[in-house]
């Protein structure tokens, strides 16, 4: 990150006594305590939705998470000369989640259900969006106080680790004081902001579609080369096998759909859930990096983490089965939502990475780890089907 980056700093509200460089970001010293300056490469909409959906975190209890930090005017961003923009938030401390120690892995997942319940009945009211008054003349806060108090509620008698979330606060970054003006010129700006303060939900079947594109994109590359690495001959010596699977799980998973309302278990998801993401302090577990938040099931978040932790222990049958039991002790999953997550974990996600990687970089020189990723790949492909039949009794 440019140094120059710091004199940015100035847009906000804090002192700065000093400021150091972290990975891919900069650790200030504030007044505040410390926070983190990072670039950021998405939309000012985007951030408005992130920052809704970091409060409602915070505002539920459930589980600890960091929180955006407004500048003076109110913004989310800043930009350099170049136009790049940074975002402040605050910052922990912290290791990341031990992925090869079981009790971690645990922990992960329930804070994964607790960070669901947090969202699953949607977002508390953007900035300002609290002096909006009903059609009843009550304030719409209201609404929202009993939002929070159903969350709450309907998590009770979970290890008693689930406390029922308090009023929303009116102190704290970014929370504007209610102003004194006209209802009607006031409830068509926050009908405003409610709109940019949207993200579109996740269209899961075009992510298929467009990889089984690459796929197919790929193999006709591969098999116009007329002299072939190692590597590329076993790439295409397997890419049938993966591309059916690709495929199979695209019809499924459309059919399913069809049948189905996806629009009743969609959620805000953290879309980067995995352990780089979780980190634990002295005592405490914090969610970070929630850039990639995005509306789906969150499923969506529960089968990257499965996804990962499997790889790594050989699709054990008796370890995804205790994960996700303990997932569903404190957050229960509908049947469409598991028939979701099986055919988002049947999708051969590895092999279109490895391929995606090898036609996307140089064909010159392949890394020889491209092909100790490929060749684990296929020395998994039992572990992983019986994974499946015996977990979702297909």
């Amino acid at each position: 990150m440019n140094d120059r980056a710091v004199s940015l700093l100035d847009q906000y509200e804090i002192e700065v006594a000093g400021t150091r460089k972290g990975r891919g970001a900069i650790l200030c010293d504030t007044d505040r305590g410390t926070l983190i300056f990072k670039e950021y490469a998405g939309s000012p909409q985007h951030l408005r939705v992130q920052d809704r959906l970091l409060r409602t975190i915070a505002e539920k209890g459930l589980v600890e998470a960091e929180q955006l930090i407004p500048t003076k005017e109110g913004e989310f961003s800043v930009k350099d000369h170049d136009g790049i923009s940074y975002i402040l938030k605050t910052y922990r401390e912290g290791r990341e989640c031990n992925i090869r120690e079981p009790e971690e892995c645990l922990a992960a997942i329930r804070q994964l259900a607790k960070l669901h319940l947090s969202t699953q009945e949607g977002l508390i009211s953007g900035p300002g969006e609290e002096r909006r008054k009903t059609s009843d003349g009550t304030h719409g806060d209201q609404d929202t106080d009993l939002l929070v108090t159903k969350a709450g509620e309907s998590v009770q008698g979970v290890e008693g680790a689930l406390e029922k979330s308090k009023k929303p606060s009116k102190e704290g970054w970014g929370n504007a004081e209610a102003d004194q003006e006209d209802p009607v010129s006031t409830e068509n700006t926050v009908r405003k902001e409610e709109q940019e303060a949207e993200l579109p939900p996740a269209n899961v079947m075009a992510e298929y579609e467009k990889r089984n594109r690459e796929l197919r994109r790929i193999r006709k590359f591969l098999l116009g080369r007329s002299q072939k690495t190692w590597f590329e001959i076993s790439l295409l010596g397997c890419f049938d096998q993966f591309y059916d699977q690709a495929r199979e799980a695209q019809e499924g998973w459309k059919a399913y759909q069809n049948a189905a309302q996806r629009e009743d278990r969609l959620a805000y998801c953290h879309g980067d859930y995995q352990y780089h993401n979780i980190l634990l302090d002295q005592k405490n577990w914090y969610l970070i990096n929630f850039e990639r938040c995005i509306k789906d099931d969150p499923v969506r978040d529960l089968h990257l983490l499965l996804r990962k932790l499997l790889e790594k222990s050989g699709w054990s049958a008796q370890l995804g089965e205790k994960l996700l039991r303990e997932y569903e002790r404190i957050r229960p999953l509908s049947a469409i939502s598991r028939i979701d997550l099986y055919y988002r974990l049947s999708y051969p996600e590895k092999f279109w990475k490895i391929a995606n990687f090898y036609y996307n970089s140089g064909k010159a020189w392949i890394p020889g780890k491209n092909l100790e990723k490929l060749e684990k790949l296929l020395s998994q492909e039992t572990e992983k089907k019986s994974f499946l039949e015996t977990v979702f009794r297909v």
